[in-house]
């Protein structure tokens, strides 16, 4: 993204009030992502791996390989389709439509972070769809700005707003005054708890800090850290 760019979107953002979808000019629909796995991997010399694996949608394309047991995935299905328009009445985007060699657009945000000096700092990545982008920033904001350590750093509530349906969702135990702020400013407010896998994003990171690895699973699903 360039500088130019982001500057033209934060022209249509205000401090102090939201706008009906209409006013951010969205064109395209992006489809939504399911199915969904990630780990992230720091060895002992330092090489690190962030791999966000997808079926895309339940049970993939329905297909099983049965010389090898695996399910095959669907997607193909993440590409746009020109002339079918999606529910909220966007336009498919031509840069998502299907050709040779093209990847589909997705919501997969497989993250390694270094310092200035190419020195590893954090791996992380997630599932959940369209939240797995909105999950990592929120982390990374809570590692690197408000240093908290990485298991903090995930359990942390967490809000999500993707312009299209036009709401924010707050997970559950906010505090009032934030969700009435939002409301105050015109949002539509939804919560939700951190339980809830039709609305969360699950979190995995490890993160080299001080000569030490730390690792974290996220506790809205039944994932785990380990080490050797």
């Amino acid at each position: 993204m360039s500088k130019e760019y982001a500057a033209s979107i934060q022209t249509n953002i205000s401090d102090d009030h939201t706008f009906p979808v209409g006013h951010y000019d969205p064109k395209y629909d992006q489809p939504e992502d399911h199915g969904t796995t990630h780990i992230s991997v720091i060895d002992k010399d330092g090489m690190a791996v962030s791999l966000t694996s997808t079926v895309n949608l339940i049970w993939g394309s329905q297909v099983l390989n049965l010389e090898t047991g695996i399910l095959l995935n669907d997607e193909m299905d993440d590409f746009s389709i020109p002339g079918r328009s999606n529910s909220f009445g966007l336009e498919p985007s031509p840069y998502n439509y299907i050709a040779p060699g093209k990847r589909p657009l997705s919501s997969t945000v497989p993250t390694i972070v270094e310092n200035e000096d190419g020195k590893l700092e954090l791996v992380a990545g997630g599932s959940g769809g369209s939240r797995i982008l909105t999950a990592i920033l929120q982390v990374l904001l809570n590692v690197f700005d408000f240093d908290m350590n990485l298991e903090e750093a995930i359990d942390s509530l967490r809000i999500h707003h993707q312009l299209v349906p036009n709401s924010i969702g707050v997970e559950r135990g906010f505090e009032y005054k934030l969700v009435d702020e939002l409301i105050d400013k015109k949002h539509v407010v939804q919560i939700y708890d951190q339980q809830d896998r039709t609305y969360s994003c699950q979190v995995q990171a490890v993160r080299q800090f001080k000569n030490t690895i730390h690792a974290a699973s996220d506790k809205r699903k039944h994932g785990k850290a380990a080490g050797y």
